[in-house]
């Protein structure tokens, strides 16, 4: 029985922390999306919900060189860099209807960057009816958009296989008992 425990934690958990670990999960996004066109219209249907004037996205795998790293970096470290592929996201932006930007993710707001970061996770977990343990769900994010994503785990068209989402939250205007049940919200 500890087995069946053991691969619940180990299969069916994910969990997303606040900070340096995001750019892991940007990574995890871009690399989803990369090859899977299905994986790509659900993150880019996501991108899209929250308005932030971005038409398009485009992950790119390139290659570490030389000029792209600091001057500064150890030799050890520089050598294990080198020439190893790493993904790089771009948002499109359309300035009319002639003209896209492509602007490196990076420098998009810190609320873009972490719904990009968010988006991949959270896209697997519905579909595969998995559970996400975020901390901090609503950090750099509006709070109309926090309640959009707590409400695609309400809906059964969008988690019809009963994916579930524990978060921690500064939000109190989540504490609504018409998104919440009472015997959800634990402080």
């Amino acid at each position: 029985q500890i087995k069946e425990v053991y691969e619940w934690f180990q299969n069916s958990l994910l969990t997303i922390e606040i900070g340096p670990l995001e750019n892991f999960y940007e990574n995890i996004s871009a690399r989803m999306v990369l090859d899977d066109e299905a994986a790509k219209s659900k993150v880019h249907n996501l991108l899209s919900i929250a308005d932030f004037g971005i038409d398009d996205f485009e992950i790119r795998e390139e290659i570490y060189q030389d000029k792209d790293l600091p001057d500064n970096i150890p030799v050890e470290i520089r050598n294990q860099i080198i020439n190893k592929k790493h993904l790089d996201v771009y948002m499109k932006h359309k300035i009319n209807d002639s003209v896209s930007v492509n602007l490196p993710i990076k420098e998009e707001s810190n609320g873009t960057q972490r719904y990009f970061a968010l988006s991949g996770p959270l896209t697997q977990v519905l579909d595969l009816g998995q559970t996400l343990l975020i901390d901090e769900l609503d950090s750099s994010l509006h709070p109309l958009l926090v309640r959009y994503l707590v409400e695609l785990f309400h809906n059964p068209i969008t988690n019809p296989k009963g994916a579930q989402l524990i978060f921690n939250t500064h939000d109190t205007t989540l504490m609504d008992c018409c998104l919440f049940r009472r015997d959800q919200i634990w402080f």
